[in-house]
């Protein structure tokens, strides 16, 4: 509606500029727009897929694990691998996670390094069909180009004053402004499409030995022995003047009982 307003004020300003054009154009574009939902919806090509897996492996493999499965990604010249995030925590139970972009292939083949590297906890897939918003984002796009050349075909007639020049400059830079935005949002889905994503977690088996737990309760006995003492001594610096005031009302309670007991 914005762009068919704005068209219609431009051809308001002009001489000789038929109003009849531009609706005409539009319909033409949305009866086209129409048949490619139509057409694109029903071939689910606009999928986009996120994939998540989880491994558990040995303490000493995390680290060898998540070192792996990055230079795989970063060497990685075929399916366009990219390394979105990566942390590596150290200490006696080791985490790694990773996320990654590439091809279709490319998330096959990574798949196959993480499972030989440990045992596969789980592993989900999400799908998300993005068939409406790629071809509405299509449709706005052949819009913002409809008008831009009407625009253009209007800026050219010679019979146009400097005031609807200016006006015609200023609607054609909002105009390209537009296209840009929406072009760079059709890529973005697209991209989504055509690469999908791959969430991995790895962990160590650590915790499901026995003496792991104990090694590390028994660091801790010292730190936390000390916090122990501490927590302590603050108790009995809150308790203390409180245990101060009730033996004083104790003691006037005791007085005044006495009192009323003897004859």
């Amino acid at each position: 509606m914005k762009i068919l307003s704005s068209l219609f004020v431009v051809g308001l300003l002009l001489s000789g500029c038929s109003e009849r054009e531009a609706p005409a154009s539009v319909s033409k574009g949305t009866a086209s727009v129409a048949s490619s939902i139509e057409h694109e919806t029903g071939r689910n090509k606009y999928l986009a897929f996120v994939h998540a897996m989880s491994v558990e492996t040995d303490q000493d493999g995390v680290k060898a694990l998540f070192d792996k499965i990055i230079d795989n990604c970063t060497n990685d010249k075929v399916f366009e691998c990219t390394l979105l995030e990566s942390k590596l925590t150290s200490g006696h139970y080791p985490t790694g996670n990773i996320k990654i972009r590439a091809k279709r292939e490319g998330i096959k083949n990574l798949v196959s390094v993480v499972s030989s590297g440990g045992k596969i906890l789980e592993k989900t897939t999400n799908v998300e069909d993005l068939a409406r918003p790629i071809v509405e984002s299509n449709k706005r796009i052949d819009m913002l180009q409809q008008y831009q050349k009407r625009l253009l075909e209007l800026e050219h007639r010679p019979n146009n004053d400097v005031d609807s020049l200016i006006k015609l400059s200023k609607e054609l830079a909002s105009t390209q402004s537009e296209l840009e935005q929406a072009s760079g949002e059709n890529a973005r889905l697209l991209a989504r499409v055509n690469m999908d994503i791959l969430q991995i977690s790895i962990r160590t088996d650590a915790n499901h030995s026995f003496w792991p737990q104990i090694t590390e309760s028994a660091s801790a006995f010292t730190g936390n022995l000390s916090s122990g003492i501490s927590s302590t001594i603050t108790g009995l610096a809150y308790i203390l003047p409180w245990l101060f005031v009730v033996c004083i009302f104790g003691f006037i309670g005791r007085k005044v009982w006495r009192k009323r007991k003897s004859p």
